[in-house]
């Protein structure tokens, strides 16, 4: 109620499409804005491609282990696919719930990195499985696409905005979709570089900051 009754009297900033589309179905709000924060794009276009030559493929998730990020759904993948490759949970805090979310899984377990130690092991990923219940638009996926590593991905607002299903990596309607499309991508050399490519080349396209200054602009003059 306050939300609706608020977004009549407010300019609503936003920064996924599909959180615009809520707004103005949802909450009726007369002005609602796509803001791209992204990337910062100068120093994504210095990345160079993911996915380094390594024994065994990397499957990776970046975040805190919390229900959010619906941690069992990444356990439950890595359990049936650990055969295929190593699967990494970045950003581990130290009293994240563990064993009531991942248990006894094959997932080596990472805790929080700097940014530059960050990249350095991104750089080695081949696909992202990021299978959340709920997202805005997440930093870790878009850095994940604009380095060029495909990403199977929950069907949730910024997932959905992030990925370009087919593309540039899988949106998955279910937890058996999940596992399907990261098996998909690790038995298919060939889509996982297509998809890789195609990553890198619509994340720096759509997910960097390059128009946040303009889009802002046109917002305090009334022009967007």
């Amino acid at each position: 109620m306050l939300e609706r009754a608020l977004a009549k009297r407010s300019e609503l900033i936003l920064t996924s499409a599909t959180e615009v589309e809520l707004a103005r179905d949802m909450l009726k709000a007369r002005r609602a804005h796509l803001v791209d924060t992204g990337i910062d794009r100068e120093e994504a276009e210095s990345w160079g491609p993911a996915g380094a030559v390594h024994d065994r493929p990397i499957v990776a998730m970046v975040g805190r282990v919390v229900y959010q990020k619906a941690p069992w759904r990444f356990a439950s993948v890595a359990r049936q696919l650990s055969h295929l490759a190593e699967f990494i949970w970045y950003g581990v805090a130290p009293h994240d719930p563990i064993d009531e979310w991942i248990g006894d899984a094959p997932v080596r377990l990472v805790g929080w990195l700097s940014p530059e130690e960050l990249d350095a092991e991104l750089a080695k990923v081949d696909v992202l499985l990021f299978p959340s219940l709920w997202e805005g638009m997440p930093y870790a996926l878009m850095m994940a696409q604009v380095r060029g590593i495909p990403a199977v991905v929950s069907d949730v607002v910024g997932n959905r905005d992030a990925v370009v299903h087919e593309r540039t990596g899988i949106i998955a309607s279910d937890d058996a979709a999940l596992r399907a499309g990261v098996e998909r991508l690790l038995r298919d050399d060939q889509l996982r570089r297509r998809m890789a490519a195609e990553a890198r080349a619509t994340g720096l396209e759509r997910l960097t900051d390059a128009r946040l200054g303009e889009q802002t602009l046109a917002i305090y003059r009334g022009e967007y």
